[in-house]
Order: C-alpha cells, then sequence, then structure tokens
C-alpha cells in the first residue's frame, strides 16, 4: 500500500508553499510551518471511513481511499473526525458541497503524486507499505469499483429487463481540469489510409505528397501520439506555464518595440528544455521520441505561435503563403515549388485561432477582437498578416500571413527558379541604369510582381537619391550601402476616411497618394512604389513629367494595350499627355504546373515623344494597318502609343525569347546617354547576360552579394570590364 511521507528537515515551510498550489484536489495545506496532508491511514482503521454514513470512501485496487462524490452528501461527518486534515469540504461544479481527498493522484493514473513530482527540495516522497488486503476485498472492490455488472430496471410496464450499469475509475474528465492545459492545434493523420499518396519531395521533416482527391499535401512528420500521450502532454503543458510564469516571466514582457525573432526564439528553447525536465518527471520511461516531439509541441503552443510556427519560422524559404480558411479545417500554405497545399495540421476552434493570432499582434500592439474584427500587420521579419473574425467573416475565423523570407528576391534567384532569363536581365538593367524609364511590372495576384521589382532595386546605381512608398506594409528591399534610400509608409485610403467620419485626428494618417506627393517634394531621383492603384497615379506620371522615373506594381491580368487603357480610365485616369510617359511592361502569370512566368516585357513608343518607327507611321498615314498591329496600337486624339514586344514566353520551347521586330528605344537612349556605338552597345548587353548567367550558375543569390557585383561593375571602367568576369569570384568571398 502507498503512503505520502513529509520530510520536515528538508522543507522550507511556510516560506515555500509550492506543493500546495500544484495539488490537482486542493487539499494540501501549511499551518504553523507545518504541512496539513494525508497520510493515508489503513483503511482497516480510517476513522474517515468509519465515520461516513453513505458508503461514499471505498478502497481502490492499490489500497488508497478515495471519494466517490455522486455518493457523497457533504455532511461534513469525515472531516470532523480526521485528525490529521486530509481531507476538506469543497463546492463542485454545481455548487454542492462535497468531501475532497487526497488519492495520491492515482485518479490521474500518474505513477507519482503531482507535489511529490514537483516539491523543489524533495521534502515529499512516496513509499510502500506490506498490508493484507484479502482477496475477498480486492474481487468485491474489482466487482464494485471497475467491472460492469447487470442489475434489474423496470421499464415500461414493469417487465424486469437487465440493463448494463457501467462505472470506471475517476477520471481526468470528472474533475475540475486546473492541471490540465489543451492545445490550440490539432495533428492529422496524413496521408490518410484509404487514400492513395504519391511522394513527390522530402526534406527535413517535411514531406509533400500528390494524394488522391486531394491533391497536393505539405505534411510535417511526428511521431504516432495516442490519447494517452496527448493527455500526458496537457499536464506537461500546465506545468510547464507555471514553472515558465515562475522563472522566464520578465523575459517575455518586454515592450513591443524591442520585440525580437531571435529572442523568441531563444525562449523557445528554455521552455522547451522545461518542458523536457517536466516530462522526465512525469513519465520517465515514456519513448525518447515522443518526449521531444511533446516538449516541442508545448514549448511551441505555450510561447510560440501554434501551429503557424512550424510554417512560419522552419519553412519559410520554400513557402510563400500561410492560410486558413476556416478555424477548423485544414490550414492551407503556398509552396514555391508546389504551389497552394493543405497541410497536417489544424486550429481547434475559433478560441484557438483568436488565441495565436494575438499572440503575433500583441507585441505589435494590435489585438483581434470583437471592437477590431479586421486587422492588418506587418510582422517583425517583414511578413504581412491579415485576419477576420466574425461578424467580419462568416466561417468564424480566416487569417493569411504572405511570409518574407530572410534573404530577399534577387534577379538570379528568379532566374533560378525559371521565371525570366538573363538576356532580360541585362535589358532591365540597362533600363534601370539609364533613370529614364518609367517601369510597371502587371500580373494576377502571388505571381511575383513585388519579387520582381525587388529584385531590380538592386540595379540603381550609386548615388541615387530614392524614396519607396508602399501602403501599411514595407515589403521593397534596396542594397542601400550606396545609395540614399528613404521608405515612406502610407495607410489605406479607407482607413483614413472612417477616421475622418469618426472625428479622429487624421494629421498621422497619410494615404499613399499624400506620400508621393511629399516625396515629390524631397527631389528625389527615383520613386518606388509598392503598388499602383488609385489617384496616386496622376501624382506618379506627374512626376515622371518633371524626370523623377518610377518603378511600380500593378495587379491586372491584362497585357499590352489593355494596360493603358486601364491606366487611363477611372480611377486612375492619368492624362493623355502625361501617360506618354510610359516606358516599359513586364507582364508575369503562372502555367499549367503553377510556375511563375514573365510572360511579355514590351516598350511603349510614342508618336509625341518621336518614338513611332517610320513603319508604322507610314501604316498609320496610309490607313493600311494589318490586324496584328492594330492589336498593338493605342489611340487617344492625336497621341498614338505602339506597343513594340521585345521579350515573349513560348509555351510549346517553354522558354522566354527575344521576339523583337523593331529595335529597342531603351537600348538606343543608353546607347546615346553613355556614348556607345552599335558593337560597343551589343557586347555591353552580352557582357551583362554572362555576368547574370555566371552568377546564377554558380548560386549567387544572396541579396548583398549580388548588389556587391553589381556596383563593383559599375565602378569598373568600360575599357576594363572585359576582365570583370574572372574577378568576380574575389568580390563575393
Amino acid at each position: 500500500m502507498k503512503k505520502l511521507r513529509w520530510i520536515e528537515e528538508k522543507c522550507k515551510a511556510p516560506e515555500c508553499n509550492y506543493c500546495t498550489r500544484v495539488c490537482p484536489k486542493g487539499v494540501l495545506s501549511i499551518s504553523g510551518g507545518e504541512l496539513q496532508y494525508c497520510t493515508q491511514c489503513n483503511p482497516k482503521y480510517a476513522v474517515c471511513m468509519k465515520a461516513c454514513i453513505n458508503n461514499a470512501l471505498k478502497v481502490d485496487k492499490n489500497g488508497v481511499i478515495q471519494v466517490i462524490p455522486e455518493k457523497c452528501d457533504g455532511c461534513g461527518a469525515c472531516v470532523s473526525e480526521c485528525k490529521t486534515s486530509g481531507i476538506k469540504l469543497k463546492r463542485n461544479k454545481k455548487g454542492v458541497k462535497v468531501s475532497v481527498k487526497c488519492d495520491l493522484c492515482s485518479s490521474l493514473k500518474l505513477s507519482n503524486p503531482i507535489c511529490v513530482t514537483f516539491c523543489p527540495y524533495g521534502a515529499l516522497e512516496v513509499y510502500e507499505v506490506a498490508e493484507d488486503i484479502s482477496e475477498s476485498k480486492k474481487e468485491q472492490e474489482s466487482e464494485e469499483f471497475y467491472e460492469k455488472r447487470f442489475e434489474p430496471h423496470f421499464i415500461g410496464e414493469g417487465k424486469k429487463i437487465p440493463t448494463i450499469r457501467y462505472r470506471e475509475p475517476l477520471s481526468p474528465e470528472s474533475i475540475e481540469k486546473r492541471f490540465s492545459a489543451p492545445f490550440s492545434f490539432d495533428i492529422l493523420e496524413f496521408p490518410p489510409p484509404n487514400k492513395k499518396a504519391k511522394l513527390l519531395d522530402e526534406y527535413g521533416r517535411v514531406r509533400i505528397y500528390e494524394i488522391e482527391d486531394l491533391g497536393r499535401a505539405y505534411c510535417i512528420s511526428f511521431p504516432k501520439l495516442f490519447s494517452d500521450d496527448w493527455k500526458l502532454a496537457e499536464y506537461v503543458k500546465h506545468f510547464t506555464i507555471m514553472k515558465v510564469a515562475d522563472e522566464y516571466l520578465s523575459a517575455f514582457l518586454t515592450p513591443p518595440e524591442y520585440f525580437d525573432l531571435e529572442m523568441r526564439a531563444r525562449a523557445l528553447n528554455k521552455v522547451k528544455l522545461v518542458a523536457r525536465d517536466v516530462i522526465n518527471r512525469l513519465e520517465p520511461t515514456l519513448d525518447p521520441e515522443k518526449k521531444e516531439s511533446i516538449a516541442e509541441i508545448v514549448a511551441i503552443d505555450t510561447v510560440g505561435f501554434g501551429a503557424i510556427e512550424y510554417f512560419w519560422m522552419r519553412d519559410k524559404e520554400n513557402l510563400e503563403e500561410i492560410e486558413i480558411d476556416h478555424p477548423l479545417r485544414e490550414i492551407l500554405v503556398y509552396h514555391r515549388k508546389y504551389g497552394r497545399c493543405i497541410t497536417n495540421l489544424r486550429f481547434t476552434g475559433d478560441r484557438s485561432f483568436k488565441k495565436v493570432m494575438n499572440a503575433i499582434l500583441r507585441p505589435l500592439g494590435k489585438s483581434l477582437d470583437m471592437i477590431h474584427p479586421v486587422m492588418d500587420a506587418q510582422l517583425p521579419d517583414g511578413s504581412r498578416l491579415h485576419a477576420q473574425i466574425s461578424p467580419a467573416a462568416l466561417t468564424g475565423a480566416t487569417a493569411s500571413i504572405r511570409l518574407f523570407g530572410s534573404d530577399p528576391w534577387t534577379y538570379t534567384k528568379i532566374m533560378n527558379v525559371g521565371t525570366a532569363n538573363a538576356e532580360l536581365g541585362a535589358f532591365l538593367w540597362m533600363a534601370v541604369e539609364m533613370k529614364k524609364s518609367q517601369i510597371i511590372i502587371t500580373g494576377a495576384p502571388a505571381t511575383g510582381k513585388t519579387s520582381l521589382l525587388s529584385s531590380l532595386l538592386v540595379f540603381i546605381p550609386a548615388g541615387e537619391r530614392v524614396i519607396s512608398v508602399e501602403e501599411e506594409i514595407n515589403e521593397l528591399r534596396f542594397y542601400d550601402k550606396f545609395i540614399n534610400w528613404i521608405p515612406l509608409i502610407g495607410v489605406y485610403k479607407e482607413r483614413k476616411d472612417e477616421a475622418m467620419r469618426k472625428g479622429e485626428e487624421v494629421s498621422r494618417l497619410r494615404t499613399s497618394m499624400d506620400q508621393i506627393t511629399n516625396s515629390l517634394r524631397m527631389r528625389p531621383d527615383r520613386i518606388a512604389l509598392g503598388e499602383l492603384r488609385g489617384r496616386e497615379a496622376r501624382e506618379l506620371f506627374s512626376g515622371a513629367n518633371w524626370g523623377i522615373s518610377f518603378m511600380t506594381t500593378l495587379h491586372s491580368k491584362e497585357v499590352g494595350t489593355a494596360v493603358v487603357k486601364r491606366i487611363h480610365s477611372p480611377p486612375m485616369k492619368v492624362p493623355t499627355d502625361m501617360l506618354s510617359m510610359l516606358d516599359i511592361i513586364i507582364t508575369l502569370s503562372t502555367d499549367v504546373e503553377r510556375n511563375r512566368k514573365v510572360i511579355q516585357c514590351s516598350e511603349f513608343n510614342w508618336r509625341s515623344r518621336g518614338e513611332l518607327p517610320d513603319e508604322i507611321e507610314g501604316m498609320i498615314a496610309k490607313e493600311k494597318i494589318p490586324a496584328k498591329i492594330r492589336a498593338q496600337l493605342w489611340k487617344e486624339g492625336e497621341e498614338i502609343g505602339f506597343l513594340n514586344k521585345l521579350y515573349e514566353f513560348n509555351s510549346k520551347k517553354g522558354e522566354l525569347e527575344n521576339v523583337g521586330e523593331y529595335p529597342s528605344k531603351t537600348l538606343n537612349k543608353y546607347a546615346q546617354t553613355f556614348d556607345l556605338s552599335e558593337e560597343e552597345l551589343r557586347d555591353e548587353f552580352k557582357r551583362r547576360v554572362h555576368v547574370l548567367n555566371y552568377l546564377a550558375k554558380n548560386g549567387i543569390t544572396n541579396f548583398f552579394d549580388v548588389g556587391k557585383v553589381v556596383h563593383a561593375y559599375y565602378n569598373t571602367p568600360k575599357s576594363k570590364r572585359e576582365d570583370f568576369i574572372p574577378r568576380m569570384k574575389n568580390i563575393v568571398k
């Protein structure tokens, strides 16, 4: 028979009262420096059992006395007879008084009582006492308390029907759950056993499958955890939270402006060590792989971001977006190579969803609640979050996290994933260097517009004053060691309008249009706008008329002249005389395998700027325009724009081809600007193609390495650029 012993010499009561706080029944107390606890009397002589007239105290198979709450009427006879204060009267969930007694946590199916496990000074211990409990007593308890039995029961017209009455030992579900903490996410079994699955890729703990009827699945490997393992994990999480709150709480309560991802990574590791220690105390014989997995899950769900942590922090180089469509459905991810995939993780409900979202938003000084059911935020690593809850989201909760990789996109990285080639890169490099080209990158959502724009910014020559303007979120990255970069952020127009309707202070709220207007007053050499949407387009083209070039993106599936028509129409409504400043349009899309591709790069030649080819002018004058050419013309009044296609994606060959039928005005201007002959221009172009190919083939895709090479190339005199490629190895060391 098990008994509990208090070692007074080791105890630090009353200064330490940890055992009274962790007791799941709340029956331990300290009085006069002594611990009041149940000594687990011999059931034959226990006064509490003799005092109980309702038979509410029974002995389990280990010889430990337990209270049966259903039979206890709260008379208090057992409490008054007990001399050690080991049994107490407490109110249950229904508000009814019942006796509560220490049972050495046997009802929780733990090998050791929680107070013994977590006593910091080892002042409590369990020891075995040989006790003669008759076989008949054991059989009686087994039959009465643990096994199924049949009892006659009158139903209907008085017929005796044998019915099964099943009693089982007290379980954690029947006790107040103050000692367990549920998790915010579930791990699903993937691939499903009844579905055919083909393994597409595997790296680290990630496996990607093509599953019958489900499509592609992104699965994180975990050891098989059964219900008992999850129950243990809940206990571990509860006691881990208690220890973390005592020892490390101050480390987590830093102001939002000091929130740092590295600090959180260190905190996760600390909590993981604490959880591992708790597991070793509760279940020392558990499988080591399960121990590690449970410790990781507890740490991630305690101070991490729950299921989001596995995608955001563990694999953000391969993932572009995390999508939550419903609080109870599988989380989705958008993989750079395999597109949208379902995952084997999901939230356990809208409360869990809000808990995780607010854990992400809290360090930023924001919250997702009934007052703020829609929230946009930029996360510390540059990723952006959009989340909604009811009533805005009919599913109850939805969110999208656009991940920002630790290493920004470069043109060589874009080449390596097959989006573009070196020829197009050399052309755009020269266009950016010349500082006389207005560039718009178009495409549907998630086609890589911002990534391509960000990759072109590294080509900006040294010494330029560049202003970037973005809405709410900062995504553009500059190699700013040699340029004067000024990043500005604007708020959504709707947010400013709402503040004005409420009569709030709006002087600090500046929209993208306000910021572009402000940037034009700051004498920039170039403006980089995150996205062109509305009336700010007029200001941007107005600045281009002043000589301030721009680069931007535009959400549009249109190609060629349809883009110009859209910019000329509301809500942008750029006048024709300003529209003629547009030079280059790059269009992106995705193929059938969801790979991103540049499908067209074109120049616009304008009559008012004397850029129309003579052949096109002749066709217009004779009014004999072939249908193919007519599709490339845009006309408004006297102004005519001709779309000169330079590069187009050949879907049959699967590559970007040079389809230019007419000379490039950009390259001609480059030759005039830098005083190059036709042959020198051709050599310069080939040299840059060679540089980009060398960087891509040798895996030099790091943002800073590519920036070093580009600016070293600029600093190399034209007469010595032939020998530049052999010297590149020393530049990127």
